[in-house]
């Protein structure tokens, strides 16, 4: 009797066995399909026309995020990480972070883009494109949430690595008709070449304003719901040069493509060009606290553009 005490409970052990090894064995496979399945995906860069793959993140900047391992452009603040113990040591800071896995870095990269400006908060990644020098990514208005701060992680093909990275506000719609493209304009694009161009040329260091009937012209067709536009040479020295396009729709938008290329004085900041939307149809004109100047102001919630004209 006892010995089939004994055998009866051996079995019972047996079965609990296999009943336990069973689902391990069943969970485990299920959670090495469903990595697999995440890493396929992932690695599947290198068959994807875009050669990239992205998320939206959300953060607090606290002292966990050290903006001292940033770079900036353009206002945005963007991290590249090419290895996989620097993602783990980053990755807890952030929600909705990709998620990768130490194979994925020996044929990808990755970008981190955060914000704490209010001028880039409220934007999302749209795309990325490369050229034989730089890698842009170009970011567009969130319009669902206008105030949120903007944070990105994208997966990178190393095929499109390159040693420069600019980032961008866009606004798909700007175009010009009337001057060359202001991203062709040669670097010593100079106060002679902007007048030549029939700009709106403001030459704040020789005291000296040209071409201001094409300003009253703007401003005319603006207020008969025309079309129009406009393109402006700001110059304070030759290392702080402003160029703004400005367009208007009638449809009751202006829109704006700044180019600070050419302004380097502050070596801190690092400007490119910056396109945004005005959802206005009006200009304000009103003097300055600078008797002599008439400050020009177009403006929504979210977007403003100002310049000055002064009597000289």
């Amino acid at each position: 009797m006892k010995k089939i005490i004994i055998f009866l409970i051996l079995i019972v052990l047996i079965i609990g066995s296999l009943v336990f090894l069973y689902f391990n064995n069943s969970s485990s496979k299920n959670e090495t399909e469903t990595t697999s399945e995440n890493m396929e995906n992932i690695t599947s860069l290198q068959n994807d026309e875009n050669k990239y793959k992205s998320s939206n993140i959300t953060y607090q900047i606290n002292d966990n995020i050290l903006l001292s391992d940033y770079k900036t452009i353009n206002r945005f603040y963007y991290r590249v990480i090419k290895d996989y113990q620097t993602y783990l040591d980053t990755k807890d800071n952030f929600n909705n972070i990709l998620e990768v896995s130490e194979k994925d870095f020996e044929d990808n990269f990755m970008i981190l883009v955060i914000t704490e400006n209010a001028p880039v908060n409220g934007l999302i990644f749209d795309n990325l494109s490369a050229d034989d020098s730089s890698l842009t990514l170009n970011y567009v208005v969130n319009s669902s949430d206008r105030d949120a701060q903007t944070g990105t992680s994208i997966l990178v093909s190393n095929d499109l690595y390159r040693d420069t990275i600019n980032i961008e506000k866009t606004v798909p719609e700007m175009k010009m008709t009337s001057y060359t493209n202001i991203r062709e304009l040669p670097k010593d694009y100079s106060v002679e070449d902007a007048k030549k161009d029939n700009c709106l040329v403001i030459d704040m260091k020789n005291n000296a304003n040209y071409n201001l009937n094409n300003l009253e012209d703007f401003i005319e067709k603006v207020k008969n719901k025309e079309n129009a536009e406009i393109r402006i040479y700001n110059y304070m020295d030759n290392d702080q040069i402003y160029i703004y396009d400005i367009t208007y729709s009638n449809e009751n938008k202006f829109f704006v493509c700044e180019d600070r290329t050419r302004y380097t004085s502050n070596k801190n900041n690092h400007f490119t060009y910056e396109t945004y939307q005005i959802n206005t149809d009006t200009i304000t004109v009103a003097p300055s606290s600078i008797s002599t100047t008439t400050l020009y102001t177009i403006e929504d919630e979210y977007e403003s553009l100002s310049f000055g004209i002064t009597e000289y």
